[in-house]
């Protein structure tokens, strides 16, 4: 379960994308939704991001890799993943690097499109050993001809940032570390 401690403010991010000019605005009814658990929970979900804001994708490249990554400190049982960029993504991977020198692809999603983010959840949880590297790469197309089909400008370079025509390189990811500790009230 995922604890909300009396008195926290809860904060939702949604990304718009407003062109100038008449008849371009929009209109949206987001809801949110909770379902509360009465019995205690075992362990507290996780959701965090790998993320790189640190990045400067340059003009008319077609294939630009950015990655991150990050090593497991306990035993970590993996619920989803899901990958978020912006118009010029066109893949993105997540490997996981065990301690004993085996890897393995967790997610590959080779024609990666900003119109149809999906969260990837596991059917069933999977067990990643400390010391496991999980590491995530988005691959980023910034030419003129895909800069035409989505609407952005190719030719000059680009970074991190909340604006749709900016770019985003984030790997979430959602997972219950197995050595904690149930919380109580008191904690």
């Amino acid at each position: 379960g995922l604890r909300v401690k009396p008195g926290s403010t809860l904060a939702f991010n949604m990304h718009f994308n407003k062109e100038p000019g008449p008849d371009t605005g929009f209109s949206s009814q987001p809801e949110v939704g909770f379902f509360v658990e009465t019995r205690p929970v075992e362990h507290e979900v996780i959701t965090d991001t790998l993320g790189n804001n640190g990045f400067e994708i340059p003009p008319n490249v077609s294939s630009y890799r950015i990655g991150m990554a990050r090593t497991l400190k306990k035993d970590t049982m993996l619920l989803s993943l899901w990958p978020h960029a912006h118009l010029r993504a066109v893949a993105s991977r997540y490997i996981a690097y065990y301690p004993d020198g085996r890897e393995e692809l967790l997610l590959d999603v080779p024609n990666y499109d900003q119109g149809w983010q999906v969260t990837y959840k596991y059917k069933e949880p999977k067990l990643l050993p400390k010391g496991t590297r999980i590491e995530v790469d988005f691959w980023y197309d910034n030419t003129e001809e895909r800069g035409v089909r989505q609407r952005f400008n190719a030719n000059r370079a680009i970074g991190f940032g909340p604006r749709t025509n900016d770019e985003m390189s984030l790997g979430f990811l959602s997972y219950v570390e197995l050595d904690d500790k149930p919380t109580t009230d008191e904690n």
